[in-house]
């Protein structure tokens, strides 16, 4: 009975050594640390994951709030121009009968509105200017159609051109060498001069915008002082500084992106001008007397104009916008847009005479611009490095900005 006893005991003792044998094991093996190293970089790769994405959440939200406060100056700016008062004065042949007019006016009322458009668009390019060549041409000469019926004739009457605006005489003494100004003589648009030699054009667009803003007020307040220091930066170092975004790059934009069909607010104004005539239109334009309204002989208005509002656009976390600010962007050699010396692209249609004048000029923020044989539109995409990289864009037409 002892020895069986004991034996038991033994075998018991024996199983305990194991256990604790195994409970006080030195190491792992090479699987087992394998699999927690697997683990654990599985876990740091979905947190950087997640921090990247917060990060780049964040500094989108950020751009947006900047993009919003200076499209919120813009838009202020851009809607006192549907009741600005334009400084000129009408001849006195567009005022009152006369007998060359068999009694009647011989100016209709439709052609002093058209007037009054093409003044308007002059002031807005060269008080919210976009482009150089904004700020870089003299104030564009305006004309009216006078219709005799004694003898039946019809011809053009130059009315002069808006006296230089003080917006624009601030600008052109900040980015061109001082000068004397031409004499508006006769009333053809012309070039002031030459740039500031300090002054890298590299980020001419964004260095417009600021000075727009700077010259702007919201409710009373100064335009730059809603925005913080690290919203604003100088990065080409030429004393003239831009809004940046939260990757430190410049904020461009488009006064009239015509061609931005992939921004919800340009493709449903387009839509909606294209519906009917007498729905839609140009916001500026009230009695549609814009040449595009009888540009068609089929009546079929595939080019209505339709309301245009500032675009402003960060290129995004990718840095490319792939959008077309002229067209000089596609083709480097091609001559930059100058909306002082554009005249009618398209047939005006009836017993007209603007069409055939050669110095009738007509600033069109609807034009197609010809390059390489195809037309091109502001604003519209195109992709420069193939990549589709214009998704990423924030610009003041995201849906969040819709009211």
């Amino acid at each position: 009975m002892t020895i069986q006893r004991k034996s038991k005991l033994q075998r018991r003792e024996t199983r305990c050594n194991s256990w604790w044998m195994l409970a006080i094991r030195p190491s792992f093996t090479l699987v087992e640390l394998l699999v927690v190293m697997v683990i654990i970089a599985l876990l740091a790769g979905m947190t950087m994951i997640a921090l990247a994405g917060a990060q780049r959440d964040a500094e989108i939200s950020r751009t947006r709030s900047t993009i919003r406060k200076i499209n919120e100056i813009l838009l202020g700016k851009w809607e006192e121009f549907s009741v600005r008062a334009l400084p000129i004065e009408l001849p006195a042949v567009a005022m009152r009968p006369t007998s060359l007019a068999s009694g009647t006016v011989p100016v209709s009322g439709q052609e002093i509105a058209r007037l009054r458009l093409v003044g308007l668009r002059d002031l807005m390019r060269m008080e919210m200017p976009d482009r150089i060549t904004d700020i870089g041409f003299t104030p564009t000469l305006l004309q009216l159609e006078v219709v005799n019926n004694n003898p039946p004739s019809r011809a053009m009457l130059p009315v002069g051109n808006v006296p230089y605006p003080a917006l624009w005489s601030n600008y052109r003494e900040k980015f061109f060498q001082p000068i004397a100004l031409p004499t508006l003589t006769p009333y053809s648009p012309g070039p002031i001069g030459t740039l500031r030699p300090a002054w890298t054009i590299t980020n001419a667009n964004a260095e417009l915008l600021y000075w727009v803003i700077a010259a702007s007020s919201n409710n009373g307040i100064g335009g730059l002082e809603g925005f913080h220091a690290t919203e604003i930066a100088d990065t080409d170092l030429d004393g003239y500084p831009e809004f940046v975004d939260a990757w430190q790059r410049p904020i461009k934009w488009i006064r009239w992106p015509a061609g931005a069909d992939w921004s919800e607010i340009v493709a449903a104004a387009k839509a909606d001008a294209r519906i009917l005539e007498t729905q839609g239109g140009d916001a500026m334009d009230v009695t549609k007397a814009d040449w595009r309204f009888l540009n068609d002989a089929t009546g079929v208005r595939a080019d209505n104009p339709f309301t245009l509002q500032p675009l402003v656009l960060s290129a995004g976390p990718d840095g490319a916008f792939d959008v077309v600010f002229d067209v000089t962007d596609i083709d480097a050699a091609a001559t930059p847009i100058v909306y002082a010396t554009q005249r009618p692209t398209f047939t005006i249609l009836g017993p007209f005479s603007h069409g055939s004048t050669a110095n009738y000029f007509y600033p069109d923020p609807y034009r197609a611009y010809t390059v390489a044989g195809n037309d091109v539109y502001l604003g519209q995409i195109f992709d420069y490095d193939a990549s589709g990289s214009h998704a990423d864009n924030v610009t003041s037409h995201d849906t969040l900005f819709d009211q």
